[in-house]
């Protein structure tokens, strides 16, 4: 598949999708306790969580010439609840206009990060029933590498949500938001959670969320002791497969460039559709 402009499009607008579906249902808690916000700037979005201070909850994606005017209030607005402002500028959004701006209101490139794409053929995606576990297409490379099995399937988002927080390591003063953070999306029709075990022990977890026809691989973590035993690529198989199942014809993944993830996409057959400047202060 050949990277077009509408597919790149895609590529960074389901991370969008699923930000406002994920930081909007903490703000709907019954008196928003982790400080939830998702401001429309412009054709993008603004993300904002008090209690947080990962940057995945807190910056600007899809950012748009006709909304640098608001620039400064922006960074009034994350400056009042203790943040930086922080702007995801793409390949085909870094015109000589955004870039200027983003230097007048102090910011730099402070990182990268990459989104990755995958054409879903119906060939690449054998017959799946995702109730029923994982197929041995799935587990078969896991298996002759690491002399065990990888069970893939379904989870509760309750036990979901205790394997990402441990997988991530996040501080423990974090912990309660993190995991809240997974619990909101349980009752909503687009997002599948997912685990993996090795034998009887949960290895580790992932996300599939949907929009329109795109899956996204939107997270997933494995705890400590059974990292570098294939967890994560049968865990992005597994979702592919899922995603082929519920009719999506693209699945697309974002990660840390050239990081562990990045690595088991593109074993599992996805590739860069583009890597992101990362723009904000220097800490």
């Amino acid at each position: 598949m050949l990277l077009s402009p509408d597919a790149a499009a895609r590529v960074e607008r389901v991370d969008e999708d699923y930000l406002r579906v994920r930081v909007g249902a903490l703000s709907r808690l019954p008196g928003n306790p982790y400080g939830a916000e998702v401001r429309v700037v412009g054709g993008g979005c603004g993300f904002l969580v008090e209690a947080v201070p990962n940057p995945l909850f807190n910056h600007v994606v899809n950012l748009d010439a006709g909304a640098l005017a608001e620039l400064p209030e922006l960074a009034a607005w994350y400056a009042r609840h203790g943040k930086p402002l922080r702007v995801d500028v793409t390949p085909a959004q870094s015109d000589r206009q955004l870039l200027a701006a983003l230097v007048a209101q102090g910011l730099s490139q402070t990182g990268f990060y990459a989104g990755l794409y995958a054409e879903l053929a119906p060939a690449d995606c054998p017959e799946l029933d995702p109730a029923s576990g994982c197929t041995a297409s799935i587990d078969r490379p896991e298996s002759t590498r690491t002399g065990s099995a990888i069970d893939v399937a379904p989870v509760d988002p309750e036990e979901f949500a205790e394997v990402y927080v441990a997988g991530f390591g996040f501080p423990e003063r974090h912990r309660a938001a993190m995991a809240e953070s997974m619990r909101v999306l349980a009752d909503h029709p687009s997002v599948d959670f997912f685990r993996a075990r090795v034998g009887r022990a949960t290895a580790g977890v992932g996300l599939l969320f949907r929009a329109d026809t795109v899956g996204y691989l939107a997270t997933a973590a494995t705890l400590p002791q059974y990292r570098r035993r294939g967890v994560q690529s049968a865990l992005v198989r597994y979702r592919m497969l899922a995603a082929r199942q519920a009719g999506c014809d693209l699945v697309v993944g974002h990660t840390t460039f050239g990081g562990a993830s990045h690595r088991a996409m593109e074993r599992s057959g996805l590739r860069v559709a583009y890597t992101k400047a990362l723009w904000g202060t220097a800490t």
